[in-house]
């Protein structure tokens, strides 16, 4: 099955991570895989795209994280079993979560250059738009200040941001960025998953409309009548 999946900067490709494990270039144009790559030894539990080459990470559960372009494996260090990976749309930072801490990377050559604890394992990491904000389920973090500004308790679930950055969704919670307060909860029938089972999630632009996929299915919603995004700083 695959584990994790990320689109090149200008949608021309595809990479995808799965648990036999193998790491795999998708062209979409046709939808013909071009590459597929058997560098790691155990499930790979993540993949990121450089924001504007055709270059990627992967990481895995045998520890291995891999920085890779079309020919092959450019570089790769040993580290502990990786569980999630982002990729900072802003200087290509590779920050990597870890059962007890978050660490970030150069590009390069995959040399770690800072690091913050975590209580829980991050199961999914994502970066604002703009690459000022790193956040998972339990925390938003600042990258230019270089601390946590919010915390949270909710299950281990995706996350997603707005286009503008003023709206962060865990799992079907919307919290306002300006305050890290929730503005609404989507309220979900009893045939669907609880937010445990959010692998993934994504918000359009405007925030408007909220999809989220598990191992079994992919649903797309409106947001609730009393969702209001906050106004621009």
């Amino acid at each position: 099955p695959i584990t994790s999946m990320d689109f090149s900067p200008d949608s021309a490709f595809l990479v995808t991570g799965s648990e036999d494990p193998s790491v795999s270039l998708w062209r979409m144009s046709d939808g013909l895989q071009q590459k597929v790559y058997y560098d790691h030894r155990d499930t790979v539990t993540g993949v990121a795209f450089h924001s504007s080459l055709l270059e990627w990470i992967s990481i895995s559960a045998d520890g291995k994280v891999i920085h890779w372009n079309v020919a092959g494996r450019d570089a790769y260090i040993i580290t502990e079993p990786g569980i999630s990976v982002a990729v900072s749309p802003r200087d290509a930072t590779v920050v990597v979560g870890y059962p007890s801490s978050v660490v970030f990377y150069d590009w390069g050559e995959l040399k770690a250059f800072f690091s913050f604890p975590v209580d829980q394992p991050p199961q999914r990491l994502e970066f604002s738009h703009d690459g000022v904000y790193l956040a998972s389920s339990r925390f938003v973090w600042h990258i230019d200040e270089e601390k946590q500004i919010y915390t949270f308790d909710y299950p281990q679930s995706g996350v997603a941001f707005s286009a503008d950055g003023r709206v962060l969704a865990i799992g079907e919670t919307f919290i306002d960025m300006t305050n890290g307060l929730s503005l609404s909860t989507l309220v979900l029938g009893e045939d669907v998953p609880t937010t445990k089972g959010f692998h993934s999630i994504a918000l359009t632009k405007d925030a408007s409309l909220f999809a989220w996929g598990d191992a079994t299915q992919l649903s797309l919603w409106g947001l609730p009548e009393d969702f209001t995004p906050p106004e621009p700083a």
